[in-house]
């Protein structure tokens, strides 16, 4: 939209939740800034490298993991304002509406009650997470999400959307899914303190990149602490077990049914 305005064209954008999409809001800023706190932790606890470059570091290395994240969520406002309503509209002349559009017809689009005419159409609304078909995780999810006020712990279950949203760090966290966004989330998480175990089902770490490299990160993660069980047949069911714990969160349970076995 920005390099349609630039060169002359009227240009209307809509956006019905975030401006600024996956990368500012749920990718790669508040992850990325995640991981430099992870790797700063790592760092400064790996002795051997510090002293191969004359540094040593006396005592321990704490993380402060509620400043953690609202250093993620403070870096994510200071840019924010080059994805923001106010620039697109002031300074590169883009005609920003925050609403639901619906097209009605081949020539119009519908927003906020107002008819917008145009010659061309760009549709590039991206893809959201869905919830794996696992008894009990939507009732789960749904609490954990709800804008609903009360007094009851919610449980941290999270999609990558959600996920920047925690406070509380968790003492055990299960990553389902070993691809891209699973695996920088878990070795972020372990280094930082959390036991983390990543689940999957197709026997391996980065399925879709070459083995060699795959083998590599997952290497790495398992020195960090990182634990795989990449075998998993069904997730079968996520319940809470009534336990909160001293973190503030709920204890939950996830039921898996592994490849070859008859043992939940």
């Amino acid at each position: 939209s920005a390099g349609a305005a630039g060169v002359g064209a009227k240009v209307a954008l809509i956006e019905e939740n975030l401006l600024g999409g996956d990368c500012l809001n749920v990718g790669c800023v508040p992850s990325k800034s995640l991981i430099h706190s992870a790797n700063l932790a790592h760092t400064l606890r790996g002795k051997t490298h510090l002293a191969e470059a004359g540094l040593s570091v006396n005592g321990t290395v704490d993380v402060d993991f509620e400043k953690v994240m609202e250093r993620v969520r403070r870096v994510r406002s200071e840019i924010s304002h080059h994805d923001s309503a106010e620039r697109f509209t002031k300074e590169l002349g883009v005609e920003v509406f925050i609403g639901r559009g619906k097209f009605t017809s081949d020539k119009t689009v519908e927003v906020n009650g107002r008819t917008l005419t145009f010659k061309r159409a760009v549709i590039a609304t991206g893809g959201y997470p869905t919830l794996i078909p696992i008894d009990g995780i939507k009732e789960l999810h749904d609490e954990a999400v709800s804008i609903k006020s009360n007094d009851n712990p919610r449980p941290a279950v999270m999609t990558n959307e959600t996920f920047f949203n925690l406070t509380s760090q968790p003492k055990n966290l299960v990553v389902i899914g070993a691809g891209v966004i699973g695996l920088e989330l878990s070795q972020a998480m372990q280094r930082l303190g959390t036991s983390v175990n990543v689940l999957g089902r197709s026997g391996k770490v980065l399925p879709k990149e070459d083995e060699d490299l795959s083998q590599l990160v997952k290497e790495q993660m398992i020195s960090d602490g990182v634990t795989f069980l990449l075998s998993v047949d069904k997730y079968v069911s996520l319940s809470k077990t009534g336990t909160i714990l001293d973190n503030g969160l709920p204890e939950m349970v996830l039921e898996i049914q592994e490849k070859g076995s008859d043992d939940k």
